[in-house]
């Protein structure tokens, strides 16, 4: 219904992992266990195209992977840096 009233749903998380070990997909299995829309970066477009191309396709929120630290875009320029664990506790 919500399409035919011109409304998107937005979708929750778009994880970019930059990680050696490739956690971003254990990530996206946690949070979509939780009920939440997560979408998994698979192609290597460059991070700047990869963040604008999440946000263009309705994600809310863009997660960039990086070791034990993450960045959760809000916007393509706005970021904040936390650990994994602590992201994962605010769930």
């Amino acid at each position: 219904m919500d399409l035919l009233n011109g409304k998107k749903h937005k979708k929750d998380y778009y994880i970019i992992d930059k990680t050696e070990e490739a956690i971003g997909e254990e990530l996206a299995d946690i949070l979509r266990a939780k009920g939440k829309k997560v979408g998994v970066e698979l192609l290597n477009r460059g991070l700047e195209v990869s963040i604008r191309y999440a946000f263009e396709k309705g994600f809310k929120e863009v997660i960039v992977l990086e070791e034990d630290m993450l960045k959760i875009y809000t916007t393509p320029k706005d970021f904040v840096v936390m650990h994994v664990k602590d992201f994962l506790k605010l769930l």
